[in-house]
């Protein structure tokens, strides 16, 4: 009878073990089954290690991530009521929902006082602005940076949205440059006779 029981009592000691490490992370006087390293005496959701307090809010999800109580429901400052809320300032919403007046589900507003800039707008080229938020602005071409643009409607990037940078245009420059790979060939040059080139663009 005592051999049987040695051999009973490891076997239920390494079950017991077993379930104990793979249910719950144990301590001395703390349990924490999602093993996010709060205890579930202040874990909000101790059945999710990504909801525990000090965890990011996830504005207007309807989930309390960090256990304050009142963060369940947060959604992000519409000032201007375009839709898009300012990502750095967060409103606690009576109802969830995100669209009240003065909310937004959404945020990446880069300026929530003006209702005409937001991510869902299209860029106007040439006014200064970052229109739809992606950190550019438009300018007109001109590739080869000589004061004359090719046309009327190719654009390019700008990173400071002043249209004065290599290969930038305003449109203050004129759109008659025929061939805007070369500086020398533009209306502003002196054409060579008789070299077979127009370089003054006149045709």
């Amino acid at each position: 009878m005592k051999a049987k029981t040695f051999l009973i009592l490891p076997l239920f000691l390494s079950f017991v073990l077993l379930v104990s490490q793979n249910s719950y992370a144990q301590t001395k006087d703390c349990i924490d089954f999602d093993n996010d390293g709060y205890c579930s005496d202040i874990d909000c959701d101790d059945t999710n290690p990504d909801i525990h307090p000090g965890a990011e809010e996830i504005p207007g999800n309807a989930i309390d991530e960090n256990c304050d109580g009142s963060d369940a429901c947060s959604c992000y400052v519409d000032s201007d009521g375009d839709g898009y809320g300012d990502t750095y300032n967060i409103i606690v919403s009576g109802d969830c929902d995100c669209d009240d007046p003065g909310e937004a589900y959404t945020g990446y507003d880069c300026d929530d006082t003006d209702a005409n800039i937001n991510p869902g707008e299209f860029e106007i080229v040439d006014n200064g602005i970052d229109d739809n938020c992606d950190g550019k602005c438009l300018c007109y071409l001109d590739a080869d940076d000589d004061g004359f643009r090719p046309d009327a409607f190719s654009t390019v990037e700008s990173d400071d949205c002043d249209c004065d940078d290599f290969g930038e245009a305003s449109s203050m420059d004129p759109t008659t440059d025929c061939d805007d790979s070369n500086s020398e060939i533009n209306p502003g040059v002196e054409d060579t006779p008789e070299d077979g080139i127009d370089q003054d663009c006149n045709g």
